[in-house]
């Protein structure tokens, strides 16, 4: 995957409980448009995965999907568990775009 060029989340986005791991999270869907956790994680991490960097990537992407950031989407998967992709939401997305506009007419 190539990401579109480099966004951030304004300076004025206020994160429930906010940390800088949920902001990078933030900040590689809004380059990616949208990740898989494991796909998060790798690229969060910067190497290989554990299993306990994919538990904590997906508790993280769990929160923000619960406080509006994210949505998700369930792919399904064969043998009847869940595969989430997950992408900003509504809430998020005009920052971004107003963002990216901006950051287009300089």
């Amino acid at each position: 995957m190539t990401p579109c060029p480099k966004t951030s989340l304004p300076t004025g986005t206020k994160l429930a409980r906010g940390n800088p791991t949920r902001l990078r999270l933030l900040e590689l869907i809004a380059e990616f448009f949208c990740l898989r956790p494991k796909d998060a994680a790798e690229l969060l991490r910067n190497r290989g995965i554990t299993e306990s960097d994919a538990r904590s990537v997906r508790r993280t992407l769990s929160i923000l999907h619960r406080d509006g950031f994210l949505c998700r989407l369930n792919l399904g998967c064969g043998c009847g568990g869940a595969n989430y992709v997950y992408g900003l939401s509504d809430m998020v997305l005009p920052k971004i775009l107003l963002l990216a506009s901006c950051s287009q007419e300089r």
